[in-house]
């Protein structure tokens, strides 16, 4: 499964736990207080992840941040509060965030037929010929280098945002 995951309620509690270094108060206390950490945390990186989003994306911008999103997972290995994106169903968000290899874009302009005539858009229009004797060569897409956003949250979460809201828990303390 792709995504992108970012514990966010383990990470704070970690980050916690060693500015406290013994001095905890009740642990349902604390406890509460780094679950609303927490929630605020993936609030915070959640609407980061998409403002970058929005900031590098033009035409593919609302259906990549449709794919950001918050919640509770109840695995034993990853309990806690997500921040991910979901690329299981979407294979172009996909394709921005990890990158895309060269591709041939024979195939599809020849669905259903042997030989078609496509207009090049340049200055004045020429045409070009493809047939299923002619050479992949012309018609491949170079592919692209993914954008790589999350790891981009992902170092906006170690350096800024966790230890903003473990700071706050500790001056509660």
């Amino acid at each position: 499964m792709a995504r992108y995951n970012h514990l966010i309620q383990n990470m704070i509690r970690d980050i916690t736990t060693k500015m406290v270094d013994g001095m905890l108060p009740n642990a349902d206390e604390l406890e509460d207080m780094i679950i609303d950490a927490s929630w605020e945390a993936a609030e915070e990186a959640k609407d980061f992840w998409s403002a970058e989003a929005g900031r590098v994306l033009n035409t593919t911008r609302e259906r990549y941040q449709r794919q950001i999103g918050t919640y509770q997972s109840f695995e034993d290995a990853d309990a806690g509060i997500v921040v991910m994106l979901n690329t299981d169903n979407d294979k172009l968000v996909k394709a921005i965030e990890d990158g895309a290899p060269k591709y041939s874009l024979k195939p599809g302009f020849l669905q259903n037929r042997q030989t078609r005539v496509i207009p090049m858009k340049v200055a004045s229009p020429p045409f070009r010929t493809v047939s299923a004797k002619a050479q992949a060569t012309p018609w491949e897409h170079p592919g692209f280098i993914g954008l790589k956003l999350a790891e981009i949250v992902d170092d906006e979460l170690d350096q800024t945002i966790l230890p903003k809201h473990a700071t706050r828990i500790f001056k509660k303390l």
